[in-house]
């Protein structure tokens, strides 16, 4: 935990394979780097690539558990694709909202979520993500979005949200998707 917090000496920094955990705060404030995650990581800290500006794309490898608040503020974050089975942690003690994730990311536009994402029980999880244009879920069955207005805040319902072709008719009927165009 905080090994390179705000720390803007660095201009490149390998993350190598075979890193399984990267801790709280441990890059956050890092804007000179643009890090790619290993496939060997399997656990990211709460706020640990908080407002790390120098990440362009992002890919969470499978089966990581990402903590609350970790890739918030990161400015030039344009695409992110989550692996399958990553879980995305909670915070205090809600086993089911997941806090801020990717909050501010002001230039992100595509995300895409693995089949195992299947809720979107997310607290401002792309909360002011202005230029967000397409989110995918891959999921084979039809997301919960009871609580979509969170996942959502701050945003446009000019989102074009991409689905299993076969779920289509089922995301345009439910109450909480047809404004998002699936």
């Amino acid at each position: 935990a905080y090994c390179f917090d705000d720390d803007n000496m660095i201009s490149t920094f390998e993350l190598p394979e075979g890193l399984i955990t990267i801790g709280n705060y441990a890059f956050r404030d890092n804007y000179n780097c643009n890090y790619q995650l290993p496939s060997t990581v399997t656990s990211i800290g709460q706020y640990a690539f908080d407002d790390a500006d120098a990440i362009e794309s992002l890919y969470i490898p499978a089966n990581a558990s990402v903590g609350a608040y970790a890739f918030q503020y990161c400015s030039k974050l344009k695409y992110v694709n989550v692996g399958e089975g990553v879980s995305f942690g909670t915070y205090y003690s809600s086993p089911h909202y997941y806090y801020y994730t990717f909050r501010d990311c002001s230039q992100l536009e595509e995300i895409v979520f693995p089949t195992t994402f299947y809720r979107v029980s997310a607290i401002n999880m792309l909360a002011n993500c202005k230029a967000l244009k397409k989110v995918t879920f891959k999921s084979p069955t039809l997301i919960d979005g009871s609580e979509y207005n969170l996942f959502f805040s701050g945003l446009g319902t000019d989102i074009q949200v991409y689905v299993p072709s076969y779920l289509v008719n089922a995301y345009k009927l439910d109450s909480y998707w047809y404004n998002y165009n699936p």
